[in-house]
């Protein structure tokens, strides 16, 4: 039997989008890492924003951040009877913190910590639901920089021209700069090479070939947190 996941993130460039039909989802890029993580037969439900957005909080304590969008998806979970949920989101950078990895981390933490933060919102046994946050540093984007033998497998050569940064996680720019290292420019310039660009199924199909090891090697701090944590399924 599969292991069932419920998986939760921000948009089709991370978690996918239902096909054209309203049915077959369309999964991003990470679904493959965490197949390849878990190493054994998953069957993803994918949940929509708006399906929890209605969703009631019903408690004196009020979430904050990223344990709002969470607590709703526990919710959900447990009216729908699953057990294991991921829940992806970009940490990104917050506003006038300096770019440092210090910061970064700091920030990181920030955001995981919301994400589990929501089962102490609910009357939760701490068997019933399995809470897994899959939260990059900066962006997804960084973590598909992370191995060039990937668009080696892709396309046929490694990058080059620009070749892939040494610290994909701590890469960071002005988001209004084409010509900054803000993460989803830099991959723009790197897909460019093999006329290529960005979007859901260029995404899902580097991912697929990223060896893990050198993304835990690479981006130790957010991919390696979460590679740790999704063993216990």
């Amino acid at each position: 039997m599969p292991e069932i996941i419920l998986i939760f993130g921000e948009g089709p460039t991370d978690y996918g989008k239902p096909g054209s039909n309203g049915n077959q989802w369309k999964d991003g890029p990470i679904q493959p890492l965490i197949r390849k993580s878990v190493c054994k037969e998953i069957r993803f439900v994918c949940v929509l924003k708006n399906v929890i957005k209605n969703i009631r909080i019903q408690s004196r304590r009020k979430p904050k951040g990223k344990s709002i969008a969470s607590l709703k998806l526990c919710l959900y979970a447990k009216k729908e009877n699953y057990s294991k949920i991921i829940f992806f989101s970009d940490a990104d950078r917050e506003q006038r913190t300096k770019n440092t990895p210090l910061e970064s981390k700091k920030r990181f933490e920030k955001i995981y910590k919301e994400i589990i933060n929501a089962l102490n919102f609910i009357d939760n046994n701490s068997k019933e639901i399995l809470l897994i946050p899959m939260v990059a540093l900066k962006m997804i984007e960084s973590w598909l920089l992370a191995d060039e033998n990937a668009f080696d497998n892709c396309y046929g050569k490694k990058p080059t021209s620009p070749s892939l940064p040494t610290n994909p996680e701590f890469i960071w720019g002005k988001e209004e700069d084409i010509h900054s290292d803000y993460p989803k420019h830099y991959l723009r310039r790197v897909l460019e090479q093999f006329n290529k660009q960005p979007c859901r199924e260029i995404y899902h199909e580097i991912a697929e070939e990223i060896d893990i090891k050198t993304l835990k090697s690479k981006c130790s701090i957010s991919f390696g947190k979460f590679f740790q944590d999704v063993q216990k399924i």
